[in-house]
């Protein structure tokens, strides 16, 4: 997809043709520097992916559809590190087309389709995310439109990209007759408004109004569940105030010391009831109970049924914590995950987003931009938008415990 940006003729400093004999026009201190670097991006690229799918492959752990929409992504970028990035590199080192017309057209075909669809995985991979944190129903098979999205989750990315691509030879063709050493698409407008928009712009808006929601529910769920506890908590502590007359080491001592209790009442007693039932002694206790018991006391001068009341209070306060422990884990996951996704659509972002505003820009501007913005600047916006496909492996290897697990067994031979 990055060749597209690129335009004939309108720097001086081209590489020259002359016979069969290619003359450089940039010094080899330019020329060595760019391509270990260049080199690296596409090493970097194929290896990392390559991993990732071998760790999906090789682990049963990994193979849910989250896990193999990743691999099917990884998948993608493994073919452009494979058949687009050392292309690109020797047209950007030797500042030409060397390969010649057929090879241009496939360079251009697979860039644009192999670019596509690593992009609409990302917005597969957020459907994907959405429905998993919103329906507990999904991951079961969930609704008609589940199932229907299980079933298109994978193959989905790549039919919609060579979708967005077939229209190319309508709007458009590679260029007949172009000067050797050159290898772009004519910059048709009404070509590039549809493929900008398909390719990156619609997906862009729906990834970023699935964030947004997925953040919502997540932050509601947080708030609910914080609100629940403080009422839990605070409600026990009315409770046993009521149950213990207000003050549970003053009673307690009171009742140690006092042994007229047996005149003032011969028997009380306090039913503390299920708090989902929500059935409490109106007469004894205003508030609904909160304990999963009934407890009852006797005060008769004897603080043994008291002790056991106390000691059932903590043993229900431990269980609740616990309760709220597991709830506070549960929500810290779902927050890392989220962050992880936001962090990879980030830089998704970072990365595309310049190409993407070259690309509207240029066949608009023509000749004007041509002669004003440098090519070095539309080069760089290209390798950063390659670069997306290098970061994706690694971004899951820092922030997916399985996936680190799954990178180590295979890297190091371990069981």
């Amino acid at each position: 997809m990055a060749s597209e940006i690129m335009v004939e003729d309108w720097s001086n400093n081209q590489s020259i043709n002359d016979g069969n004999k290619t003359v450089l026009s940039k010094p080899w201190e330019h020329i060595i520097p760019v391509g270990v670097i260049l080199s690296a991006m596409v090493l970097a690229t194929i290896s990392g992916n390559m991993l990732v799918i071998m760790a999906v492959v090789r682990e049963r752990k990994l193979h849910q559809l989250a896990n193999k929409l990743v691999a099917s992504l990884a998948l993608t970028d493994l073919m452009v590190g494979v058949v687009v990035l050392p292309l690109a590199a020797v047209y950007t080192i030797m500042d030409q087309w060397l390969f010649g017309a057929v090879m241009c057209e496939i360079f251009i075909s697979t860039d644009v389709i192999l670019c596509t669809s690593s992009i609409l995985h990302l917005a597969t991979i957020a459907v994907d995310r959405y429905w998993t944190v919103s329906d507990v129903t999904y991951t079961r098979g969930g609704n008609q439109n589940h199932q229907y999205f299980l079933r298109l989750a994978l193959p989905m990315p790549w039919v919609m990209s060579v979708i967005v691509y077939a229209p190319r030879w309508l709007f458009t063709k590679t260029e007949e007759n172009l000067p050797d050493g050159v290898c772009h698409i004519s910059q048709s407008r009404a070509y590039t408004i549809y493929s900008t928009l398909c390719a990156f712009y619609v997906p862009l808006l729906i990834i970023i109004a699935i964030y947004t929601k997925i953040f919502l529910i997540v932050r509601a769920r947080a708030n609910r569940d914080g609100f629940k506890n403080k009422n839990k908590t605070d409600s026990m502590k009315s409770q046993r105030r009521r149950l213990l007359g207000g003050n549970e080491g003053s009673v307690l001592n009171s009742s140690i010391k006092s042994t007229d209790v047996g005149k003032q009442s011969d028997q009380t007693s306090v039913d503390l009831s299920d708090s989902s039932n929500g059935n409490t002694n109106a007469a004894d206790v205003n508030s609904p109970g909160t304990y999963g018991s009934v407890v009852r006391y006797e005060e008769k001068g004897n603080v043994q049924n008291i002790k056991t009341s106390v000691r059932s209070n903590n043993k229900d306060e431990r269980q609740d914590s616990d309760k709220r422990t597991k709830k506070r884990i549960a929500l810290k996951r779902e927050r890392k995950a989220l962050r992880t996704l936001l962090i990879i659509t980030g830089i998704f972002v970072i990365c595309w987003l310049p190409f993407f505003i070259f690309e509207v820009v240029m066949p608009f501007c023509g000749r004007w931009c041509q002669l004003r913005i440098p090519k070095v600047i539309l080069q760089i916006a290209n390798w950063l938008g390659y670069s997306n496909s290098m970061l994706n492996p690694i971004i899951y290897t820092i922030f997916s415990p399985d996936f680190r697990k799954a990178f180590k067994k295979i890297l190091f031979n371990r069981c």
